[in-house]
């Protein structure tokens, strides 16, 4: 009992009571969808409220007034459910979450699964959608798990179909324990020119790169 207690101070010290109710209030409607969907339970606690690190994204987004975003791994759409966009796409590999974030985003919201390693079904999707122009790829919290080359011919695939002006991707620290790949800013920056970079949390740092001359 005394280690729950001690969590749940830290954890209010980090975010705030008031996250810490919201993002308790979140957590029990993402139980109740999981029970009817069995998505991953990781997606359960993530919550927006309870990962600061999601509202810089969404800030960081919102900046470049973007008209049409897609965000590759979107989980229940805690982040594009948030965006100022006319047009938003949300791609992920598990059908059974999209399911249950069709119950918590705007019917505007396009889902749909998407393997970001083989980018062809998500191509046809916003081809379907008439996409010309991507102004915002989000990729967030999965990149760690995918060798730099498959993301850099990913991507470049998908900017031949519909061009891309921006990407906001995540960086994880050196230092950070339980990570696959450590994706620099060097890296990245072979993807576009690094406009902005922003302290995500102990664990991450967000990078906006533009793309084009």
């Amino acid at each position: 009992m005394g280690t729950y207690f001690y969590r749940l101070r830290q954890k209010t010290r980090e975010i705030g009571l008031a996250n810490l109710v919201k993002a308790g209030a979140s957590g029990l409607v993402n139980r109740a969808l999981r029970l009817i969907y069995r998505f991953d339970p990781w997606h359960v606690s993530g919550t927006f409220h309870s990962r600061p690190y999601k509202a810089k994204v969404v800030d960081m987004i919102n900046a470049r007034k973007p008209d049409c975003v897609v965000e590759i791994g979107t989980g229940l759409g805690d982040l594009i459910g948030r965006v100022s966009s006319a047009k938003t796409f949300g791609f992920d590999l598990d059908p059974a979450v999209l399911k249950a974030a069709r119950w918590l985003l705007p019917r505007t919201s396009v889902l749909a699964p998407g393997n970001f390693q083989e980018p062809d079904g998500i191509i046809a999707t916003l081809k379907q959608h008439n996409v010309r122009q991507i102004d915002c790829l989000v990729l967030v919290n999965w990149i760690h798990m995918i060798d730099f080359d498959t993301i850099e011919r990913s991507i470049e695939m998908i900017d031949r179909a519909c061009p891309i002006r921006s990407i906001l991707m995540d960086s994880i620290k050196a230092g950070a324990d339980g990570y696959r790949f450590h994706h620099s800013e060097i890296e990245m920056k072979t993807l576009g020119r690094i406009v902005q970079t922003r302290d995500g949390d102990e664990t991450r740092t967000l990078v906006m790169i533009e793309r084009g001359p």
